[in-house]
């Protein structure tokens, strides 16, 4: 029975670190593509011009903000773990 106790002991305290380490880099790191996948748009969109794309520029811009605003709050809710 201790055992088995100290093996659910064990992968509780692996998920622990999996959501306090892990999860937030790969969020963040995946928030980053999404931020420059918006960035590439709308460089594409600005090279095209047209009033279709300039609209679309500013759906885009709007959804890069909102990512970098998810970004910004994530950083401040999983401090860097390397600075202390």
């Amino acid at each position: 029975m201790g055992a088995v106790l100290s093996a659910v002991a064990s992968a509780l305290s692996a998920v622990a670190s999996y959501y306090k380490f892990v999860f937030p880099v790969r969020e963040m790191r995946s928030i980053q593509r999404e931020i420059h996948e918006y960035e590439d748009e709308i460089h594409i969109l600005g090279n095209r011009g047209t009033p279709a794309d300039k609209l679309r520029i500013e759906v885009v811009a709007r959804r890069k903000r909102d990512a970098e605003e998810q970004l910004r709050t994530l950083r401040s809710a999983y401090p860097d773990p390397d600075k202390g």
